[in-house]
């Protein structure tokens, strides 16, 4: 089986990574004119599909907007992280590809991070965990935009893995 992270922000991205738990592809969330760009993720989705078929499991965050309620996050954040999160379901499921959603506290504390680290501190904490997981040094050398984003996919992808183990 293969397994598909899905953070679906606008900072996020989407990691595959296979049963053998080596990361194989991953992507940064399309944006273009700081829209999200459904048209490639249903691209992205549809050829994940076409090579995998019915060997191809994904794993996309879901956070209740309750959630965000103490936090400093505005409205048009959690907006658009659930316009981002309906892209990629959408994409998922046109291209019929089963999914399970993941609430981050769960897969955090699966990749022993809490919830309540925030920030700079618990992204850190993720870049060095899916470093030590994934030693692939072709994303380790790209900017920490897009080492955060994937670790994260990774560590979502590493937690759905883990559940079908």
């Amino acid at each position: 089986m293969n397994y598909l992270g899905i953070d679906p922000g606008k900072s996020g991205a989407c990691a595959l990574i296979d049963e053998s738990g080596v990361l194989r592809y991953w992507f940064r969330a399309p944006v273009i004119n700081k829209e999200y760009d459904g048209l490639v993720m249903q691209e992205i989705i549809a050829g994940f599909q076409r090579k995998y078929r019915d060997n191809l499991q994904a794993f996309i965050e879901f956070q209740n907007a309750g959630a965000y309620s103490g936090m400093k996050i505005g409205a048009t954040s959690i907006f658009q992280m659930g316009l981002g999160f309906g892209r990629w379901l959408q994409a998922l499921e046109s291209n019929e590809v089963p999914y399970r959603t993941v609430a981050p506290a769960v897969w955090m504390k699966a990749h022993a991070t809490t919830p309540k680290v925030t920030g700079k501190a618990r992204k850190a904490h993720h870049i060095l965990t899916a470093k030590k997981m994934f030693p692939h040094p072709a994303v380790w050398n790209l900017s920490k935009v897009i080492q955060e984003a994937v670790a994260e996919a990774a560590l979502i992808a590493n937690w759905g893995k883990a559940q079908n183990g």
